[in-house]
């Protein structure tokens, strides 16, 4: 037992080592060494620090800031030590500087600790920033009392999260605009279906009247009365962006001056219109007669936003570069695709709007005055989107409005072009034509006025009927008349379907959407000819007899060709 209660020498000494060790380490430092070490660490830790630090007395004078604080404030140590720290209120923001001075009074009381919330705050620059400040009150050992405030620049930070925030407003506003333009388009469509009937019964019953016949008025009326209804609903598909369009080479100013004479008409009413066009402007593609649909419907509305009084508006139009588009004024999350644009812009002087109005005046049926179909801006914007354009709205209550569009420039100048002739001739063929619609009232309407004009009709109720009909009947039928919305197989299946039956079968598509939004895949495969509902018999007619007679000078110059060539062989190129 006495062996195990032995220790040698070598145990005893490194005991003795480690009991020293300890003692070192418990020993505290002479009390100015301490000093010099905690002051040490508090200079490294702030002068590396890079949130601001500042120290400042119980008379409120600062008698310590850090490197960081010229960074943050813009303002050298000697020109900040000595000054009142209540003199970074007067920096404040006007909007936060009553909570902060309510956080800098808590801050001062013995033993304070205050978090300030995020506020504004002007640099020596005059530029303005986001700041977070952490104040904590203190007293040393001798009684001195002391606070300690901490800064951190958090403007990236809020300046980041402002952009997140527009940027799921502006996601969320084309979502909304898109979602309206879906249903706007679908009632058009709907209409544009139950227009047809009524427009070409109409006009086929005039067709069958006596020049003096005692119905004819009544029929003229409402011939008329469905022409107008129309034209409605070509604003809806317009604001949709799937309204008809027949784009050319246009000079806007050019367009402006042969509308002046109804533009002075629309704002004769309540304002002034003063006209400043530019020249030598570039050429635009667009549908002259949604252009000047647009520029109808901004003076409409600039003339009806006139004050009591006299109003002025201002037409303008001119060029500019894309990094000059005030994109802060944009509407939705459209931004600039090219790189240079042709503008019309039409500003007044009158009762301006609010934001609210502002985020619905595109809306279709929104409306401010006590009579109206709230359809003009819709329109507008949904022809501006189809143009591949933007829209500029400045406006503030009381300060007037000013929009502008601006379209793709081409770079060419416009070239003017001779108005087209509309008038068809009544014209007799012979030939077997396949019609496929769902709407029977539609199908009729197409079969009579073949029927009319000399052909044969074969009737299809959808697009697996069509192709069916057409797979027994391939060499027989000279020209498929396809709507572009049938149940089970659509016009786009059956185009499809029967290209392989027969690839050079000739397809007229039919279609209550636009040209560009209905046809412009099949128009690359071949397709022969678009028509709009609602559609006038002779359209029908006339899209008919250019296929059917191009194709019998094409068989009969393939049969000349043919021809035995006198003294033996035959035509060839």
């Amino acid at each position: 037992m006495r062996g195990d209660l032995k220790k040698t020498k070598a145990e005893l000494i490194a005991e003795l080592d480690a009991l020293r060790a300890q003692l070192e380490v418990a020993t505290p430092p002479a009390p100015s060494q301490a000093l010099q070490e905690s002051e040490e660490r508090f200079r490294i830790v702030s002068e590396k620090c890079r949130d601001g630090i500042s120290v400042s007395n119980a008379a409120g004078e600062l008698i310590y800031v850090n490197p960081a604080m010229k960074t943050i404030f813009g303002y050298t140590p000697e020109e900040t030590l000595g000054t009142q720290l209540g003199l970074y209120l007067d920096d404040v923001h006007p909007e936060d500087r009553a909570t902060a001075e309510a956080n800098f009074e808590k801050a001062k009381q013995p033993g304070g600790t205050v978090y300030y919330s995020p506020l504004r705050c002007r640099r020596a620059d005059g530029s303005w920033i986001w700041i977070t400040t952490f104040a904590t009150s203190y007293q040393t050992s001798q009684g001195e009392h002391y606070l300690l405030e901490v800064y951190q620049d958090i403007t990236e930070q809020v300046e980041a999260e402002q952009q997140k925030l527009e940027l799921v407003e502006q996601v969320q506003e084309a979502q909304r605009l898109e979602s309206l333009g879906v249903l706007a388009g679908g009632i058009a469509h709907d209409f544009n279906n139950l227009l047809t009937p009524i427009l070409g019964d109409t006009s086929l019953a005039l067709l069958d009247l006596a020049p003096d016949a005692a119905l004819r008025p009544r029929l003229k009326r409402i011939q008329q009365a469905a022409q107008r209804a129309a034209s409605p609903t070509d604003q809806l598909l317009a604001y949709s962006g799937q309204g008809p369009t027949a784009t050319e080479a246009l000079d806007v100013s050019q367009l402006v001056e042969e509308m002046a004479q109804l533009l002075d008409g629309a704002a004769s009413g309540g304002s002034d219109l003063v006209y400043r066009l530019a020249d030598d402007l570039s050429a635009i593609e667009a549908d002259p007669a949604q252009l000047s649909q647009v520029v109808m419907n901004l003076i409409s509305n600039a003339t009806e936003s006139a004050l009591e009084g006299r109003g002025r508006t201002v037409l303008r139009t001119g060029q500019i570069d894309a990094e000059k588009v005030e994109r802060k004024f944009l509407v939705g999350s459209e931004t600039p695709t090219s790189d240079h644009y042709v503008f019309i812009e039409v500003s007044d002087n009158g009762c301006g709007m609010d934001a609210e109005t502002r985020a619905k005046i595109f809306d279709p049926f929104f409306t401010t005055k006590f009579t109206g179909r709230g359809l003009g801006l819709a329109a507008t914007l949904g022809i501006v989107r189809g143009h591949r354009g933007l829209i500029e709205l400045e406006s503030e209550p009381g300060q007037g409005t000013r929009f502008r569009v601006l379209f793709p420039s081409t770079g060419r100048r416009a070239l003017r072009t001779a108005p087209r002739d509309a008038s068809i001739e009544v014209w007799r063929g012979r030939g077997t034509i396949l019609v496929a619609d769902d709407d029977e009232s539609v199908r009729e309407l197409v079969a009579e006025t073949l029927q009319r004009a000399g052909l044969t009709v074969l009737h299809a109720r959808d697009g697996h009927e069509a192709i069916e009909i057409f797979r027994l009947r391939p060499d027989e039928i000279q020209v498929v008349v396809l709507d572009r919305t049938m149940p089970k197989i659509g016009g786009e299946e059956a185009f499809a379907e029967i290209r392989r039956i027969r690839p050079d079968a000739h397809i007229i598509l039919v279609s209550g959407y636009s040209e560009e939004r209905a046809a412009w895949r099949l128009i690359d495969l071949g397709l022969d000819a678009f028509l709009h509902k609602p559609f006038e018999p002779m359209e029908l007619l006339a899209k008919v007899r250019h296929i059917i007679e191009g194709d019998a000078s094409e068989r009969a110059s393939r049969r000349q060709q043919e021809l035995p060539l006198v003294g033996g062989g035959t035509r060839s190129d």
